[in-house]
């Protein structure tokens, strides 16, 4: 018995627009109702995003993928911005 083939292609837009309002309810939820830290609300918001891949058979590798590579995007913006404020501190 052969389970499903993952999808491989784009994410819809309506499920995409549902998972991010899952994303931002969930984060909400824990850090300001909880009152968990934001590290613990981050933590259980990837759970939460798993296993929406795990139900609607999206490959967790390639969202995980994505994830790392905008992080990494994003990283030398950031480098550059702590640098320039620690030459400013220093000053």
């Amino acid at each position: 018995m052969k389970g499903k083939e993952k999808e491989s292609g784009p994410i819809s837009l309506h499920r995409s627009v549902l998972l991010l309002i899952i994303i931002a309810a969930s984060i909400l939820v824990f850090s300001q109702i909880l009152k968990a830290s934001l590290g613990v609300a981050l933590g259980l918001t990837w759970l939460i995003v798993y296993f929406w891949c795990l139900v609607t058979n999206y490959d967790w590798d390639k969202v995980q993928t994505g994830a790392f590579d905008a992080v990494l995007s994003g990283m030398a913006a950031i480098l550059i911005l702590l640098a320039v404020g620690m030459l400013i501190g220093t000053w």
